[in-house]
């Protein structure tokens, strides 16, 4: 999609291309967008929805990204733990329906085959799909893909993982992107990030020594200056 599409432009084309393909007519087929589908580990909405000045976090490029497509205000998330949420991501059903009520482990086929996911319903429709990144669905994410990076990514993530696998998983992504082919695009780029700080407090060692709750500045526990000194 060109600089000068509007939102409306894209869902328009966005629902004409799905419409045929449930028909079985590749109408508008040189017209049909790209899709790149962006996945993060633990993103909460809080850390984008307020407007940019009140917020504890700058993400200029996230912003962009909004500004220029859809954001869904009123949406949820199906399930509060990963592969389930991640499952109903990829098949756009709820938990009770697919049958993932906990994280699972690599190849578990939980997931029904008769079961349709995003990547096997774009591919019938003509897209070339690729997979980046975390997985952690049993495999389901996985089904319909033909394209994969130069390593798989199957499980949850330990402290470390997105900071050292993230950038590999982001390089594989642009150069399937740049490469020329005659019909549209499904990429799926899962990273990691920001899932790595929340293993510190499951026991993993960080850098430097145990991980340890700093006592708030004037407290009993720890005076203003030697806060101070704790955290700079």
């Amino acid at each position: 999609m060109n600089s000068s599409s509007t939102r409306r432009t894209f869902l328009r084309q966005s629902g004409v291309s799905g419409a045929a393909a449930v028909q079985g007519q590749p109408r508008n087929a040189g017209r049909r967008p790209n899709v790149l589908f962006i996945l993060v580990d633990e993103w909460s909405p809080v850390a984008t929805d307020p407007p940019a000045a009140r917020r504890m976090l700058r993400t200029p490029v996230a912003d962009a990204l909004a500004a220029g497509g859809a954001s869904f205000r009123k949406s949820y998330c199906a399930y509060p733990v990963c592969s389930p949420s991640r499952t109903s991501l990829f098949t756009g059903r709820m938990p009770h329906e697919h049958g993932v009520f906990q994280n699972v482990s690599p190849k578990v086929n939980i997931v029904p085959a008769d079961m349709p996911t995003m990547a096997e319903l774009f591919a019938a429709a003509g897209y070339d799909t690729a997979y980046f990144g975390k997985e952690h669905t049993g495999g389901a994410a996985y089904r319909g893909i033909r394209n994969f990076g130069s390593m798989l990514f199957e499980r949850a993530g330990t402290i470390a993982s997105g900071a050292a696998l993230d950038p590999i998983f982001a390089q594989d992504a642009i150069g399937f992107i740049r490469t020329p082919r005659d019909k549209p695009f499904l990429a799926v780029v899962s990273l990691i990030n920001p899932h790595d700080i929340c293993m510190v407090p499951f026991g993993d060692r960080p850098p430097g020594g145990e991980a340890r709750e700093l006592p708030r500045p004037g407290s009993t526990g720890a005076p203003p200056g030697q806060f101070r000194s704790m955290v700079n």
